[in-house]
């Protein structure tokens, strides 16, 4: 029998069976950084309601220009519990196109992983209108960037004056709902 789910929900069933210390690692400067299943649900909460803060609704979407990583992971559960959609945007895509997928896509909040990726699209960013806030994973030296663990601030205060937000916003995500635009 055809049982229509959502992406989330199929994630947090694979969540509740999880009983490992690790959930993700990333490595960093020659480093694995591990990320456990509580800290990753955590962040993705968090994440997700301080995209809620910035103005991000169910139907907008947030561009994701990044390469594999635990972040990449939280920004895409933190969209698709909104549901937004994810854009996701290849590492190796010149700045022209980066610019003609922000705009056609419509994208509201563009995430970035580090300032080596930006450094092509942000002489670009004048010209859209459609992107209200750039994000970086890893931080940034541009002026107007805001920076991962700040989103992720903003989110837990968000989550202390309304612990039954994310929930509510989870549940309205429907198994029909557009999840992501892949150009």
């Amino acid at each position: 029998a055809y049982d229509p789910t959502t992406i989330i929900a199929e994630i947090d069933k694979g969540l509740a069976k999880h009983d490992k210390e690790v959930l993700i690692g990333t490595k960093r400067n020659g480093q694995w950084v591990e990320t456990g299943k509580d800290e990753f649900q955590r962040k993705v909460r968090h994440f997700a309601l301080g995209l809620y803060e910035l103005g991000v609704r169910k139907g907008d979407k947030v561009s994701l220009h990044s390469e594999n990583s635990a972040e990449w992971l939280i920004s895409d559960q933190a969209i698709l519990s909104l549901g937004a959609v994810n854009v996701p945007i290849y590492t190796t895509q010149p700045g022209e196109q980066i610019k003609y997928i922000l705009q056609n896509s419509e994208a509201k909040v563009h995430i970035v992983s580090d300032d080596e990726l930006y450094a092509d699209t942000n002489p670009l960013m004048a010209e859209l209108d459609e992107v209200e806030t750039v994000i970086s994973l890893l931080g940034s030296d541009y002026k107007g960037v805001k920076d991962f663990d700040a989103i992720l601030e903003i989110g837990a205060k968000k989550q202390d004056e309304s612990p039954e937000l994310f929930e509510e916003l989870k549940s309205k995500v429907k198994p029909d709902d557009l999840a992501t635009l892949i150009y």
